[in-house]
């Protein structure tokens, strides 16, 4: 969990008048179609440059730089890790004169670890810290940040068979005396050894969003729905879909997959129910691809609105 210091700069005055209770202010049941959802989300263009390095044993920096339509973004940190099980301490400069410092992975009970972060804005001054307690039957994660929100999230799982169990979660958001809404997913996944090689996995997500706000006002909407499946054959091959059923839209449908060319390359594609034809190639630095390097890495993403009533305009 990271404090999106860029984002608190570019909406200060919203910041003033309070945090919105429309949606989650920190990330809600991410590992549940996770895998399904980083294909997907690959396959938007984006301008991204970034690197790291060693400065010493256990200090390392890094930076990244990123051009979008809104504008460009840069970021140089430096992290540094106290003992082989003490926590990491961060640094980081953004380029809208933002300095963020955090602390991740302190413990001071077995059972219990903590995380905190402060950004340092012109006339503001941001923070959050998070929580996670490990239960008998799963963590319970709790956060809170400087502008009033907060969230509670709680998961389990039970094995079915030696290859599959179930997993199931919750996660609560709002602010000090209000209840800004409830997500709750259920997953169930089956995996295949060989060897202690990967050679099958699969899943299948559901998950419901209900926020009791729309555009700060009480709200009885419908909840929002997502359905998910992936598949994944021997590490190299993959086959997703989701069907997205949102409150006030109409529903969306999209599949995709990924194919490994060769050991350095790999094809993906997707296409929903909209018309978006979105297709990337992916090629990982090694000794035989000069071009790209051995520690680099280089993807060309297309996506292409393919309605018949629109023209076509690829990014």
């Amino acid at each position: 969990v990271e404090v999106d210091s860029a984002m608190a700069v570019a909406e200060g005055d919203a910041i003033m008048e309070g945090p919105p209770l429309d949606e989650p202010g920190f990330p809600a049941l991410g590992m549940f179609g996770g895998e399904v959802n980083e294909l997907f989300g690959a396959l938007h263009p984006q301008r991204i440059v970034q690197f790291s390095c060693n400065l010493r044993e256990n200090m390392m920096m890094r930076g990244m730089g990123m051009l979008s339509n809104g504008g460009t973004n840069a970021t140089l940190g430096v992290q540094r890790m106290m003992g082989p099980n003490g926590p990491m301490l961060s640094a980081e400069a953004i380029s809208q004169g933002v300095v963020q410092l955090g602390c991740e992975g302190l413990s001071p009970l077995p059972i219990l670890q903590l995380n905190t972060q402060l950004a340092f804005m012109p006339y503001l001054c941001g923070g959050m810290a998070n929580a996670m307690l490990l239960t008998p039957v799963g963590p319970l994660i709790c956060s809170a940040n400087l502008n009033g929100q907060l969230s509670a999230e709680f998961l389990a799982g039970a094995p079915l068979s030696e290859t599959s169990q179930l997993m199931v979660g919750v996660h609560s958001w709002g602010k000090y005396g209000t209840l800004g809404g409830v997500k709750a997913a259920v997953e169930f996944q089956h995996v295949l050894m060989d060897d202690e090689q990967l050679k099958e996995s699969s899943s299948i997500s559901l998950s419901c969003t209900a926020p009791r706000f729309s555009n700060g006002q009480p709200s009885k909407a419908a909840p929002s729905w997502n359905l998910s499946a992936f598949k994944r054959w021997e590490g190299e091959h993959s086959v997703g879909a989701s069907f997205d059923i949102p409150a006030d839209e109409a529903p969306t449908l999209t599949t995709g997959g990924t194919r490994k060319l060769d050991d350095s390359t790999r094809f993906r594609g997707s296409f929903n129910s909209n018309g978006v034809l979105a297709l990337a190639l992916e090629m990982a630095g090694t000794k035989s691809t000069p071009l790209v390097g051995e520690k680099a890495s280089v993807t060309l993403c297309c996506n292409v609105d393919t309605h018949p009533t629109k023209p076509l305009n690829p990014n």
